[in-house]
């Protein structure tokens, strides 16, 4: 869980104070705030007993301290704590958490709940934020990094002039999260059924995918593997007039091979793809949410706007 924060600060009137983990904005204090997301769920403690009741109180506590440690780098969302919107989103997180029981979603779901806190009104963010938590607290860790590869294979735009780099790119983030990530039938169908994903009439392979989001990259390869003009550009021709004109892309099994020549981690990445349900899966929003935030939580340094909930 993120470190408490720890520190003292005095000031004069008007100024915002942090002393021993006590936060002050707009009258709500860092203590209050904690309260005020332990009292939101009571009334959910009142129908369990004894030893249910203990130790749904552990786990609620639990995340209460991760949500106010998280809040106490971001002092001036605590006003929000007066809201109805935060309290009721902050009590159903809390009671979906006590009803898991384990701790290897919480910190994906705590990060997505501050962003839902900061989140002005009921704007469209916040509706999918809401609903991404909920959804997050059904998955696996395995189905979560599935829905990261997708993101990243499918939407992340990646650079690099080279294979070479582009490679490196894509083995580092799809690579990392492929490791973790299910392979079960099951699993993957149920992403599809929880409205995370949806399945796509034909197959898709890595390769073909390369091909059809890095057009240019590919055709700069084939040209320089096939530098004659003649055969680097091919024309369609109606009533002996040039309409179109495209470049050539790499072959397939020229890229799949390259693919696994580049290393290990490329080429599991790369069978794991193209030998699961992966290859026809496209992501619907709650998906892209929940991979964009595993992204954002595992890989800290990685930029990663909203927009990408967004693309085609």
């Amino acid at each position: 869980m993120t470190n408490k924060l720890v520190q003292r600060q005095e000031g004069g009137d008007g100024s915002t104070n942090i002393q021993a983990q006590s936060v002050s904005i707009s009258g709500i204090t860092h203590a209050e705030a904690r309260q005020i997301a332990l009292d939101a769920m009571r009334a959910e403690l009142g129908s369990l007993t004894g030893n249910a009741e203990r130790i749904a109180q552990e786990r609620m506590t639990f995340y209460a301290d991760g949500l106010l440690a998280r809040l106490a780098e971001r002092p001036e969302l605590l006003e929000r704590f007066a809201e109805p919107r935060t309290q009721i989103s902050v009590r159903d997180a809390h009671r979906l958490h006590a009803k898991r029981g384990t701790d290897d979603v919480a910190e994906l779901t705590l990060d997505m709940l501050v962003d839902f806190i900061a989140c002005q009104g009921s704007d469209f963010k916040s509706v999918v934020l809401n609903d991404a938590i909920e959804t997050t607290h059904k998955l696996t860790t395995q189905q979560i990094d599935a829905l990261s590869v997708l993101v990243v294979v499918r939407h992340y735009e990646l650079t690099g002039d080279t294979l070479e780099d582009w490679c490196n790119q894509v083995a580092d983030l799809a690579g990392f999260f492929a490791k973790g990530a299910t392979r079960s039938p099951a699993e993957l169908d149920y992403l599809v059924t929880i409205g995370c994903a949806d399945f796509e009439v034909m197959n898709q392979t890595f390769a073909q995918l390369f091909n059809m989001r890095y057009k240019a990259l590919s055709a700069s390869l084939f040209q320089q593997q096939s530098p004659d003009p003649a055969t680097h550009n091919e024309t369609v021709q109606w009533s002996n007039n040039v309409i179109k004109t495209s470049k050539r892309l790499l072959d397939t099994d020229t890229l799949t091979k390259a693919f696994d020549d580049h290393s290990d981690s490329m080429r599991r990445l790369r069978e794991y793809f193209d030998t699961t349900k992966l290859a026809r899966m496209n992501l619907r929003i709650t998906g892209r949410a929940i991979g964009a935030a595993n992204l954002r939580h595992k890989k800290p340094k990685l930029p990663i706007a909203d927009e990408i909930w967004f693309d085609s």
